[in-house]
């Protein structure tokens, strides 16, 4: 009851109280964030390793398994998952809510490189990044097609893995891992069997010779009286054509070149995934949010660079923004 003697006797106070209610809860309104999912606080690490053609039940066996030993050393670790493919091993840590980000990732990353020595020889370094427990699915995709054909998709593929990735990967809040799709760039040696045979050379020789006659040698420095000079061995191949001059072997006192039992090539790999968009093909990049960070302000900031990556990207292809997620919080 003296709550509401006191209001009868003062309307004008609790009229003020009512307006600031009002305005307060505007204010808050307004700056509350909108996201599909709330903000997660847990530090997430993820580490993938590389080993192009093994099998996965290789990786799993002498890769995923050790990472998996190792990196879950780490302090905090509540949680790890992996995943083995054909060439690639992941391995996601989840950690309490009290582990720094940072602290967290440069100790996964000292323990992943550590681990670099017990693996198979050839294994690429293991690429360790943080993630966002909940971006479990992509906020949108970025579809890159050249309606004309002015580019196959070996090119798509090479402008979206390399020139868009980097780009998306300077907006705030933006995360593109790879892109999908097209046929991956790559130097490829064809070598003719008859040829091989008839100067009894085996493939063992060809990778031998492509390995030693193309590798990157530091070849130091040498003085000339007061003037030191850096040398530079000039082993690296500049050009596809320089490949087909490398010597594989000699048989009977004959130098046997590349050329005369093969030919290099400027190709692609072996085309393991097909992207067709209204029936096109295309390359797409799933653009994911960083922990923290808005998924509207994430597509917003995507849709914003299209314009600036289009003048920048070759004459005749199209980016387009596709299943975007955020159309369901707006």
């Amino acid at each position: 009851m003296g709550l509401v003697r006191f209001a009868l006797r003062n309307p004008h106070a609790v009229m003020v109280v009512a307006l600031l209610f009002l305005v307060v809860g505007a204010v808050s309104l307004i700056q509350i964030p909108i996201d599909i999912l709330p903000a997660f606080k847990s530090p997430g690490i993820i580490v993938m390793t590389f080993y192009s053609g093994m099998p996965a039940s290789a990786i799993d066996r002498t890769i995923t398994a050790r990472m998996e030993r190792w990196c879950g050393q780490a302090t905090g670790v509540t949680k790890v998952e992996s995943k083995s493919m054909t060439g690639i091993s992941i391995v996601r840590l989840y950690f309490r809510d009290d582990i720094d980000p940072a602290a967290a990732l440069a100790e996964v990353n000292s323990l992943a490189l550590n681990t670099l020595r017990t693996l198979p020889p050839g294994t690429l370094p293991p690429i360790v990044r943080p993630f966002d427990p909940t971006a479990t699915l992509p906020l949108c995709i970025l579809s890159v097609s050249s309606p004309d054909g002015r580019l196959d998709e070996a090119e798509l593929q090479d402008l979206a893995r390399v020139d868009l990735r980097n780009q998306l990967g300077g907006l705030p809040g933006v995360v593109a891992p790879t892109a999908f799709g097209g046929r991956e760039r790559a130097i490829m040696v064809y070598v003719r069997p008859d040829d091989m045979e008839a100067r009894h050379v085996s493939a063992l020789d060809v990778v031998r010779s492509l390995r030693n006659y193309n590798a990157m040698l530091a070849a130091g420095t040498s003085k000339f009286g007061d003037e030191e000079v850096q040398l530079d061995s000039n082993a690296l191949l500049l050009n596809v054509d320089d490949f087909n001059e490398v010597p594989v072997k000699i048989v009977e006192d004959r130098q046997v070149y590349l050329k005369d039992i093969g030919e290099a090539r400027d190709a692609s790999r072996i085309q393991t995934a097909l992207v067709r968009i209204n029936g096109r093909p295309q390359v797409y990049v799933p653009v994911y949010r960083q922990q923290g960070a808005s998924s509207v302000a994430v597509v917003d900031r995507v849709k914003e660079a299209l314009p600036l990556m289009k003048e920048r990207a070759p004459e005749g292809v199209e980016l387009d923004v596709v299943m975007d997620q955020s159309v369901y919080v707006r």
